[in-house]
C-alpha cells in the first residue's frame, strides 16, 4: 500500500462528522455544486449524504468536501477567495479518476439506449 499511495498521490482525508454541511462532486457537470449534509459514515471512506432536494446518496470521501462557511461581514468578493484549490481534496490523480467514472457512466447510458 505504501508504494501505491506514493506513486498515485493518495492522501488521507479527514473524517466528516454527521450533520456537517458538505458539497458533493457532480459527475455530470464536474463541479462542486451539489450541497448536502452528512448523515453517517458507512465505511472507512464511504458516507451517506442527504442532498438539499431530499435525495440520499452514498459517496466516497474524495467526492465530498466540507462546505465553506461564510463569516459575518464577509463580502461576496471574499467568497471568491474560498475557491482556492488548496481546500479541495481533488488532485490530478483524483480528477482523472472522476473523469474515468464519468466516461464509464456515459458509455453505460449509451449501451442501455442501444439495447
Amino acid at each position: 500500500a505504501f508504494y501505491y499511495d506514493r506513486r498515485h498521490g493518495a492522501k488521507v482525508l479527514a473524517q466528516l462528522p454527521a450533520g456537517m454541511p458538505v458539497l458533493v462532486w457532480d459527475l455530470v457537470t464536474r463541479t462542486w455544486c451539489t450541497p448536502g449534509t452528512v448523515l453517517q459514515q458507512l465505511g472507512a471512506r464511504s458516507y451517506s449524504i442527504k442532498l438539499s432536494n431530499g435525495r440520499i446518496l452514498r459517496r466516497n470521501r474524495f467526492q465530498i468536501q466540507p462546505r465553506p462557511t461564510e463569516k459575518k461581514g464577509q463580502r461576496e468578493e471574499d467568497q471568491d477567495d474560498l475557491q482556492d484549490d488548496s481546500i479541495y481534496p481533488f488532485d490530478q490523480g483524483h480528477m482523472a479518476e472522476a473523469e474515468l467514472i464519468a466516461n464509464v457512466q456515459d458509455e453505460m447510458r449509451a449501451e442501455a439506449g442501444r439495447a
